[in-house]
């Protein structure tokens, strides 16, 4: 879905306005600002590429790298605490991945790419950065992930980890092949050692990728349930947040054991409702989270599964 372009809040999110300047911005996969609130618009479509604004969204500027398999393809973007920029870009096997340091000023010409490229990337490429240490959860063949690459130097150059969660069509697996969709990988900023990666399950390292363990389990009573298709992990402390397309699901642990947190949280789409003809009864069917019921006395309230 290509979207509508970029919208912006200044009052906390209780309004937001559509940045005009946007609407040619399809296809949107990251946003993110650094530290001197400088912002960075990732694009899938319309050759727009990577777009910085150094005025809130006033005008930008494509900054978009340049690559040897002249991809214009944004897959997704992360600020390190070190300040360094790091994007990844589909399709490029050359490269798949560039930085810099100097990401208020960079143009197309002077990214640095790295020694040792993330191989066989295909659609979609995401990655976690925990200062110098980062993790890249790649999509290739048959739109599986079967190898997690790891960089110890700044995203220089890339290895593979010493194993990596299975990426088959069967269970159990990081992806049955679906990494053109739904990719998710985030990193402990206070122990990069620890990692969570997924796709379909979720599985984590403690020990910098030399093993991973399954965490979740997207259907039955094994194992942590969190929902399948898997967009986002994200650290503070020792709690982690996943974003699926179920919703969010929430550990206080470090990521060893989850629990549902989407009470009151709209985040359901509903393709079809059926309305009872005297009292406020309502039966709604939704992609992918099941057929819900809603009984409130006046108007719409939450719905029950």
């Amino acid at each position: 879905v290509r979207g509508g372009g970029v919208w912006k809040s200044i009052d906390g999110g209780a309004t937001w306005n559509l940045l005009t300047n946007t609407t040619g911005f399809w296809n949107v996969s990251k946003i993110v600002c650094d530290a001197a609130g400088n912002v960075y618009v990732g694009t899938n479509g319309n050759n727009q590429g990577l777009q910085r604004s150094t005025n809130g969204g006033t005008s930008w500027t494509n900054i978009t790298p340049t690559n040897p398999g002249n991809s214009n393809s944004i897959t997704d973007i992360k600020v390190s605490s070190t300040g360094r920029l790091h994007v990844t870009m589909s399709g490029t096997n050359e490269a798949g991945s560039y930085f810099t340091d100097n990401p208020s000023t960079v143009t197309s010409a002077s990214w640095t790419a790295p020694i040792t490229p993330i191989p066989n990337l295909n659609l979609n490429c995401e990655i976690a950065v925990a200062g110098n240490v980062l993790y890249a959860l790649p999509e290739g063949a048959s739109a599986q992930t079967p190898q997690i690459y790891k960089s110890t130097d700044g995203g220089f150059s890339w290895l593979p980890t010493p194993t990596s969660p299975p990426s088959t069509g069967t269970e159990p697996t990081i992806n049955p092949g679906q990494g053109w969709y739904n990719l998710a990988i985030g990193i402990d900023p206070n122990n990069p050692d620890n990692c969570v990666a997924g796709g379909l399950n979720f599985y984590r390292t403690t020990d910098g990728g030399s093993t991973w363990t399954q965490i979740t389990r997207w259907v039955g009573t094994v194992l942590n349930y969190v929902h399948a298709d898997h967009h986002g992990v994200f650290w503070n402390g020792t709690q982690v947040l996943l974003s699926t397309d179920g919703g969010i699901f929430y550990s206080n642990n470090n990521g060893v054991s989850y629990s549902d947190r989407n009470v009151g949280i709209r985040t359901l789409q509903f393709y079809s409702c059926a309305l009872h003809p005297t009292n406020n009864f309502y039966l709604g069917g939704t992609q992918d989270n099941g057929s819900h019921t809603v009984t409130a006395t006046t108007g719409i309230g939450g719905s029950i599964e």
